[in-house]
């Protein structure tokens, strides 16, 4: 009697050649049909669930690094909204010497930086928190620049300078990370990729904007 010739297996890409070299080593009853699938089917999704998992973690890691990162000159997202604290609490106390200055603008200028003494770690509450410094101070400078003078005008020029400049590189490098956010967060909300996502915590990330 004839035997009947086993199928075989059009297997492709590294991580399946390594699957049906697998399955070409087990025992003969278990390389029939209905047994392989079920074997190599367990296997691959133990690939895509399990290594999948972990390289769409990585992803999500590699872009929340990203909103932290600084460049050459030390310039980055986190480390510049950190320098326009300093910079706005340098104006402040600039205005807090004028006493012309409306009290309103100097408070809403503390209440800002109090907010941002610890940088928020969330890029979306960062953003807000950077554009409420931005109008604050923008208002502050509005106002003591009309009542200050010689070297107290000075300083109060030269930081707002420092700040306003800070703002664009914040600007800059605020723009590369959303663009790698909203990358990872296209690919995040496809299939397989949104349920190995949930099951290993690797959502979207937040971008820095409202």
């Amino acid at each position: 009697m004839q035997l009947e010739q086993q199928e075989s297996f059009v297997i492709q890409g590294p991580q399946l050649e390594v699957l049906g070299e697998a399955e070409s080593k087990l025992p003969a009853p278990a390389r029939r049909r209905p047994f392989a699938n079920l074997v190599l089917g367990v296997a691959i999704l133990v690939s895509v669930f399990g290594i999948g998992g972990a390289r769409l973690k990585a992803q999500q890691s590699a872009v929340l690094r990203q909103y932290s990162a600084t460049n050459q000159y030390n310039a980055g997202v986190q480390n510049d909204l950190a320098a326009q604290v300093g910079y706005a609490a340098d104006m402040l106390r600039q205005a807090q010497k004028l006493s012309d200055v409306d009290s309103g603008d100097i408070a809403a200028v503390q209440e800002v930086i109090d907010r941002l003494q610890t940088a928020p770690k969330d890029p979306a509450d960062a953003y807000l928190a950077n554009q409420a410094l931005y109008r604050a101070v923008d208002g502050l400078y509005q106002t003591a620049r009309t009542q200050a003078d010689g070297e107290t005008l000075d300083r109060i020029e030269k930081l707002y300078a420092e700040f306003v400049s800070r703002q664009a590189t914040i600007d800059r490098a605020a723009g590369a990370y959303n663009a790698a956010a909203r990358d990872y967060n296209d690919m995040a909300a496809g299939f397989p990729a949104n349920l190995i996502g949930a099951l290993w915590g690797a959502g979207s990330v937040p971008e820095f904007s409202a």
